[in-house]
């Protein structure tokens, strides 16, 4: 090596030796005074996105959210419970971040109220308060009505990657100050629901104190005043009567009232168990196959297994044991009250009640339930179904299978030998309307739902605007669907993107250059289709989950017309919004976190989750985080923000590793960044020991991280 050569490495070696000197006397006192950190409990959105690694605008609004509804962190550690947040970007910004004292301290008689921001504090803002402490203005704290929020839906046993979740439903008309709220489980551990205001809708909240317990638990939800609004058991929880309780949902089910808001005061009515989990959104009854949920149960000396998968009615149980015939069929004086053929969005909640008006249980073994002839299949009842004398019974579409037809059809109670009991013939259906008998025995619609209950009736009756039917077929685009009123009927085109059976056995995916769509059946009788295919669809405008989608009865509303490779739109993340929506894109980024079912996919301006269907097979050994990556998928929308669904392992190409990315960046130095590095060094050594006195603001951090990766480079080139 000559001289000249090693005097040149010299002088690097002296250099980097100067500047790391000076960042390590900085970061000494940076680490060491918690007052340079971020404070996770007090940090705006524009904080935490600016100046922490990892956490872009959607994961600093959830750090927001999760503290909103949570209170206050109480561990740096429990930043990981936000979603999106694994340990991976835990390890990158820890030492970068305090809870600050979080110590509660009574509110100021004039501090904002809940949900409002101060920015003109001169000192920390008031902490977010754990424990409930009523001031009242007023020489009387007004309460609530029992019922006019109540628990909607939950999940208790989560899918890997998933949180348990809570919903509530505002069934007033009116919006509601949640401050000051509190929900409670068996375990008297209270989640505080301060600060929002839930109109008429939804309320979710995740990561409930306590843990929801897998095999049963009580919920409760508490007004300020004490007031309990609302209360549910589900499972094995002894709140005096189990056989009334809901069922537990096990992973991957979740517990939902069966129409949202409906409350009976009987559990096991108003709840069943869905594969259709929808945080957030209207709730859909559907699970797919048999599943087998169940709870076997002894009362009176009769052992007797309720089946929660299928049962939504009060006391609808399966006689193990012996039991006597208490009716013989040629008495039945069983009939049909009410009927639901159209309800609101999906059609899987769909059902048909009766009333048993005598004095005696019956035995429903023996008869059938059916539509009009030659429809669906009759539904044979189970051995020993028992009816309550007095009491009505819930026999839904999960259940049944019968799909009552949304312009005209009957609803009939047949004798084994197809002899009728009682029918009831339908026509003019209002969406979301039920079709009940009153006390004159007459039938009309109304609006006013009730499963296993007493019928009630709208008040004033349902206009002829109300009962709107749109029978008239409008040729549209794809980008155009959602300009059109749910119930519509359509015809569009599009190239099949994904098969049934991917996403979901009940629906597939077109798209084109336009816009996309899912086509949903509930039959599942699909024709033969392929990717590829250039399809024309008829169908009824529907929604779920806030994706519209296109409704159809049978494969006969699908014609394949031509064939055609799917047109992919490479889009930004900041470009997505709703006419994407069912769209095939591709969009490229960094793996900023990973988990076995999804990935967060970061493009340096914005981040989106990237989710694993189990039937798409994602192989997901192939790239790791730091691995930039591009993907194509369908964009769908949930309650979190939109998402992208690859079809399988070939929609995800790698396109450098974190290391080939480092390389690169090595690779693009130049001699400018040697310059600037020899005729800044002595003013940066000199600001880095007058900021090691007293640094204010982390900006400097991230300054010196990127210069520390520039150093290095320098050192390396050459």
């Amino acid at each position: 090596m000559s001289i000249i050569n090693l005097f040149f490495y010299m002088k690097k070696l002296f250099l980097l030796l100067m500047i790391l000197g000076g960042i390590f006397l900085f970061m000494q006192n940076v680490l060491a005074d918690d007052s340079l950190k971020i404070n996770i409990n007090t940090a705006d959105v524009g904080t935490l996105d600016l100046l922490l690694p990892g956490i872009g605008a959607v994961k600093a609004q959830a750090i927001i959210d999760y503290r909103e509804l949570n209170g206050p962190f109480e561990t740096i550690e429990e930043i990981m419970d936000v979603s999106g947040i694994g340990q991976v970007t835990f390890d990158g910004l820890k030492d970068l971040i305090t809870v600050g004292d979080n110590e509660q301290s009574p509110p100021e008689a004039d501090q904002p109220s809940a949900g409002t921001i101060n920015n003109e504090q001169e000192s920390e803002p008031p902490p977010v308060q754990n424990n409930i402490e009523i001031i009242q203005s007023e020489p009387e704290l007004l309460g609530y009505d029992i019922g006019s929020v109540v628990i909607n839906e939950f999940v208790s046993d989560p899918a890997d990657g998933e949180v348990e979740f809570l919903e509530l439903y505002n069934t007033t008309i009116y919006s509601i100050d949640l401050s000051g709220w509190w929900i409670e489980d068996g375990s008297v551990r209270k989640s505080i629901l301060g600060g929002t205001t839930l109109a008429n809708g939804f309320f979710v909240l995740e990561k409930p104190k306590g843990n929801l317990n897998n095999t049963g638990d009580i919920i409760k939800l508490f007004d300020p005043a004490g007031g309990l609004i609302d209360q549910m058991s589900y499972g094995n929880w002894d709140d005096g009567n189990k056989n009334d309780n809901a069922p537990k949902a096990d992973d991957p089910l979740a517990t939902a009232r069966v129409y949202d808001g409906q409350d009976t005061d009987k559990d096991d009515v108003d709840f069943a168990l869905t594969q259709e989990i929808t945080k957030g959104k209207p709730n859909v009854i559907y699970v797919e196959g048999e599943i087998g949920v169940s709870e076997s149960k002894t009362q009176n000396n009769q052992t007797t297994t309720t089946a929660f998968l299928i049962s939504t009615s009060t006391k609808k149980v399966v006689v193990e044991s012996e039991v006597k015939e208490l009716v013989k069929i040629g008495d039945v004086k069983i009939i049909i009250t009410e009927i639901l053929p159209n309800p609101a969005g999906s059609d899987t909640t769909e059902m048909i009640e009766l009333y048993n008006p005598t004095e005696e249980d019956f035995n429903l073994y023996g008869l059938k339930l059916d539509d009009e002839d030659g429809g669906s299949s009759p539904y044979k009842f189970p051995k020993d179904t028992i009816i309550k004398a007095g009491e009505y019974l819930v026999f839904g579409k999960w259940e049944t299978k019968i799909a009552l037809n949304n312009d005209m059809d009957s609803a009939r109670l047949l004798a084994g030998d197809n002899a009728i009991i009682d029918e009831i013939d339908y026509s003019s259906v209002t969406e979301g309307a039920g079709f009940a008998r009153n006390d004159s025995n007459q039938w009309t619609w109304t609006t006013k739902i009730t499963p296993g209950a007493k019928n009630s009736f709208s008040a004033p009756a349902l206009t002829a605007v109300a009962g709107v039917k749109y029978s008239a077929t409008v040729e549209t685009g794809l980008a155009e669907l959602r300009d059109r009123a749910v119930g519509s009927r359509v015809k569009t085109k599009g190239v099949v993107t994904v098969l049934p059976g991917v996403f979901g056995t009940q629906y597939f995916y077109i798209s084109n250059q336009d816009g996309g769509a899912q086509i949903y059946m509930y039959s599942k009788d699909f024709p033969e289709l392929a990717i590829g295919d250039e399809v024309e669809v008829a169908g009824e405008i529907s929604e779920a989950y806030g994706e519209t989608r296109i409704k159809i009865k049978n494969k006969e509303d699908i014609k394949v017309v031509g064939k055609s490779e799917p047109e992919v739109i490479a889009l930004k993340i900041s470009e997505i919004d709703e006419k994407y929506e069912g769209s095939f894109l591709r969009i490229e980024g960094e793996v900023t976190e990973k988990k076995s079912s999804y990935i967060y996919l970061d493009d340096g301006a914005e981040e989106i989750k990237v989710s694993f269907k189990e039937n798409a097979n994602i192989d997901s050994s192939s790239f790791e985080t730091g691995d930039r990556i591009a993907v194509k998928g369908i964009l769908i929308e949930r309650s979190a923000g939109y998402q992208l669904l690859p079809r399988s392992s070939e929609d995800i190409e790698l396109l450098n590793t974190a290391g080939e990315g480092e390389a690169v960046a090595e690779a693009s130095q130049t001699d400018t960044a040697e310059k600037y590095l020899i005729a800044t060094a002595g003013g940066l050594t000199s600001i880095l020991i007058g900021l090691s006195v007293k640094a204010r603001g982390f900006f400097v951090v991230r300054f010196i991280k990127k210069l520390g990766a520039v150093v290095l480079a320098f050192v390396k080139r050459g």
